[in-house]
């Protein structure tokens, strides 16, 4: 199949599925869950000329974005096959969202890595504010689970174990974080060298979630809607971690199970 037809296949099956979604009881959460599939095609047609992804690429943002449509016509707590596995498996609540971050992680760890391989980013220190901002975010997502894995562990409240953390320090600990990752960025010019790869695909996978979770907290805090309605939390305290997990676990599962096939689909576009 010839790229410009797999392209205009792509686009069909998108727009397609996105009006099917748009049939549905809450057209403003519906427009909330839409929004990131629909910016993103809008910033794929716009840098179409400049920059394509390989055709595997394209298949897989295609799929992220079916999942964000299927999640946006029900609603994340709603999707009606989760709701039958819930029921039979006896869960406690939908887990579609589950599959939503999954994808959060895996995904942007293939765009992440076609762009930083095809582009060399890794060999330019212009992405340096890039790198640095992203491994900042990462560690604070990880810093989270670890908080999650912690109070699940020893059996104590969410608040009992974080509020021996406080806020006070904040702003200053971000700061350090900044500043020990541009050092060491620059001190072991990692920029440099491909072996890093997989650290800085991850870093970028852990911050796409964490800020797409500081997004939909806006987003609700702003609109004033329910939280359960748009952010899927099912009165779940850990949701935001269990997210986050997720979306880590798919950009580790890209990364071991997808990158050769990645690998070769960037090699035959340089052919």
């Amino acid at each position: 199949m010839g790229m410009k037809k797999l392209h205009f296949i792509l686009a069909a099956v998108f727009f397609l599925v996105l009006a099917w979604s748009a049939f549905t009881w809450d057209h403003f959460t519906w427009i909330l869950e839409t929004a990131p599939g629909m910016a993103a095609f809008v910033v794929l047609a716009l840098t179409f000329r400049r920059f394509r992804f390989t055709g595997f690429t394209y298949c897989f943002i295609l799929i992220h974005c079916i999942i964000l449509f299927v999640g946006a016509k029900y609603t994340y707590a709603q999707v009606p096959l989760f709701n039958t596995l819930k029921d039979i498996f006896h869960m406690g609540r939908n887990n579609y969202d589950k599959v939503g971050h999954f994808a959060q992680g895996f995904i942007p760890a293939m765009v992440a890595r076609e762009l930083i391989l095809r582009l060399e980013v890794l060999k330019r220190r212009g992405w340096l504010v890039f790198f640095v901002v992203s491994v900042c975010l990462a560690v604070s997502a990880l810093y989270e689970l670890i908080e999650w894995l912690t109070a699940e562990l020893s059996g104590e409240a969410a608040d009992a174990f974080l509020g021996t953390q406080g806020y006070v320090w904040d702003t200053q600990s971000d700061r350090l974080c900044a500043m020990v990752a541009r050092d060491l960025i620059l001190r072991l010019e990692v920029l440099k060298r491909r072996g890093w790869l997989a650290f800085f695909v991850v870093s970028v996978c852990l911050a796409v979630s964490a800020l797409y979770e500081l997004i939909e907290w806006l987003t609700a805090e702003l609109s004033g809607e329910a939280a359960d309605a748009f952010l899927g939390t099912q009165g779940y305290v850990w949701d935001t971690q269990s997210d986050m997990l997720c979306a880590l676990v798919g950009a580790i599962a890209m990364l071991v199970f997808f990158s050769r096939l990645q690998d070769r689909a960037i090699a035959k576009t340089a052919l």
